[in-house]
């Protein structure tokens, strides 16, 4: 069911009504230069849906380029990084404006961004709304004729939640296009039509993802992971397109679990409850750490089907084997190494707070944990894991209170634990700096997280040895 149930029919004094001063002012401008301005796109959208835009999407026909940037050069400051494109971007006080000129893309290169830009701005609405992805998304209002244009049936889409596509040969031309209908579905609860659903299909078998930058693919899964509510939704429509194999996601639908534990069903079953789940806390975490828990709950037990036993459908070694899978995955979407860390960490740990809980282990051990991923992380990931398995949820009744306890009681919400001993202590023992600084440092450090260790004296006896601290003072 779509969030866009509460639309309301097209109203023009409502329309009229909701749109900031400043922009009518520059209306009447453009208008009075004969240039015809209409909103356009999301800004429609969100009219019809009773909300109002945060950003005013804005396509000003019958008017060229240069004399649009005259014109909102008097508003304020332009920003014309789109100028390739014929758009400028206008920022004044709460406002987010962005105009732009009628044109036509024509391919002319492998990448998403190889396109020969024309700017057109005499050509009718239809032929302007042909580059446009979705159907929904081609709906204009005129301002000055009072009016919605709705030159591809969009608003009947709008009305039934459903996703298509305008025109299939230009919406094959950007191919990334395909994961901006992911993170829309999800973010906005639609369902995607059969025809789009094959047109996906067909562009997957033929590889026209090929050639897409990971980075852009990555930043639109991210907005789905920080902004949707819900993870069902999409999760159906990776189903239904076969996008779950492009992820490689498939081989968990194939890989079974033991029903004593897992009587959800398979590995994607579970991983599904357990997305849902983390859509529910994402927002709990801190900022930094949401959307690295989002790629870490969704790849958390990626290591099961290389490591299942088909005979007793153990999983042995599933964590750590998927902690290196994933650590090659997500660099074919982001180059951010901090990023990628802490995905690897919560996937190579996800079940081990669960197993400090049953196995009662001591203080240091915890403090030695905090030092790979933050216990208050992993408790929301405990959580999350343990919920998803089709048993009733125990939520923070369960383990999690425990492990946020630990993670309190150790007082420090620090991503490391900071070392005691540093190389100015082995300075000060007479040792002159060398490439066994490094060895000797690591050595102290291990021991100071296994036995939660904080005299100096010992911990430099650890790291070179009795004889040579004693020979050293």
């Amino acid at each position: 069911m779509s969030q866009y149930l509460d639309y309301r029919e097209f109203n023009n004094s409502f329309f009229r009504s909701k749109i900031p001063q400043l922009l009518k002012e520059i209306f009447k401008i453009i208008w009075i230069r004969k240039g015809h301005p209409y909103l356009v796109g999301g800004s429609v959208l969100d009219l019809l849906c009773n909300r109002i835009p945060k950003d005013w999407d804005i396509e000003i026909f019958n008017m060229d380029f240069s004399n649009l940037s005259l014109i909102l050069s008097k508003f304020g400051e332009p920003n014309m990084i789109g100028k390739k494109f014929g758009i400028i971007k206008l920022k004044h006080e709460n406002l987010d404006l962005e105009f732009s000129i009628p044109r036509t893309e024509n391919k002319i290169g492998v990448d998403h961004k190889d396109f020969n830009i024309k700017f057109c701005p005499h050509i009718s609405i239809r032929q302007a709304a042909l580059r446009r992805d979705f159907t929904i998304n081609t709906l204009y209002y005129d301002y000055f004729n009072k009016s919605l244009i709705d030159p591809f049936n969009g608003l009947e889409d709008l009305k039934k939640g459903l996703l298509h596509y305008v025109n299939e040969n230009t919406f094959k031309e950007d191919s990334l296009r395909v994961f901006r209908g992911v993170q829309i579905i999800a973010r906005k609860l639609y369902k995607s039509t059969e025809k789009y659903n094959n047109l996906v299909r067909t562009m997957i078998d033929k590889g026209e993802f090929e050639n897409i930058q990971g980075e852009s693919i990555f930043q639109e899964i991210n907005k789905m992971f920080s902004q949707a509510i819900s993870f069902s939704v999409a999760a159906k429509h990776l189903e239904e397109t076969n996008l779950l194999n492009f992820f490689g996601l498939d081989k968990l639908v194939h890989c079974q679990q033991n029903s004593e534990y897992h009587p959800e069903g398979n590995v994607w079953e579970h991983t599904k409850l357990v997305m849902e789940n983390a859509f529910k806390y994402r927002d709990e975490l801190p900022e930094n750490w949401r959307l690295p828990f989002m790629w870490g709950m969704l790849l958390h037990d990626i290591g099961k089907p290389s490591k299942t036993d088909p005979e007793t459908l153990s999983a042995y070694g599933h964590a750590e084997y998927g902690a290196k899978f994933t650590k090659t995955y997500m660099s074919l979407f982001t180059k951010n190494k901090s990023f990628i860390s802490k995905v690897v960490a919560i996937v190579r740990l996800h079940m081990r707070a669960r197993e400090l809980i049953r196995n009662k282990a001591k203080r240091p051990v915890w403090i030695r944990l905090q030092h790979q991923c933050r216990l208050d992380i992993l408790a929301y990931v405990s959580m999350c894991d343990s919920d998803g398995r089709g048993f009733p949820p125990k939520g923070k009744e369960g383990d999690f209170n425990i492990i946020m306890n630990k993670w309190k009681g150790i007082g420090t919400p620090c991503d490391k634990v900071p070392p005691v001993l540093m190389g100015r202590h082995l300075i000060e023992k007479g040792l002159i700096p060398n490439k066994k600084f490094g060895i000797y440092l690591k050595q102290a450090y291990q021991y100071q997280l296994k036995h939660n260790e904080i005299n100096i004296e010992k911990l430099l006896s650890i790291a070179i040895g009795k004889k040579k601290v004693a020979n050293k003072t």
